[in-house]
């Protein structure tokens, strides 16, 4: 995980904490009689609200998180492939080659002048 998706999703759990910290108060003054009803419902609906906005954005910060580590999994996957490839090629068997080479390679671009080879990477 990226140091500042890091940082970012331990924001949000910080914040998520806070918030739940300031509904508890809220429910226990309430429950001690020092708030009326229309002020606690005021002040409870706010927090809910904006602890619905947090988790939701702990949720997009996790999700980042997760497609980060994807990626990097998927790099390091095609590094070991081409590593594969330039150390191992001879003896490699035929549909080795040809599964390898199917994950390395996007596309193969054939023109009068010359065949261009685009990897996925």
């Amino acid at each position: 995980m990226a140091a500042g998706t890091a940082q970012a999703v331990a924001r949000a759990r910080g914040r998520l904490r806070s918030l739940d910290k300031r509904l508890t108060d809220q429910l226990n003054r309430h429950a001690e009689g020092r708030t009326l009803r229309p002020e606690f419902r005021a002040a409870t609906d706010a927090l809910v609200r904006e602890r619905r906005l947090a988790d939701d954005d702990l949720h997009s910060q996790q999700q980042r998180a997760s497609a980060q580590a994807s990626e990097v999994e998927r790099r390091k996957h095609f590094e070991r492939q081409v590593e594969l490839m330039r150390n191992n090629w001879e003896q490699l068997s035929f549909d080795s080659r040809q599964s390898t080479l199917r994950e390395l390679v996007e596309k193969i671009v054939v023109r009068d002048d010359g065949i261009t080879t685009v990897l996925r990477g």
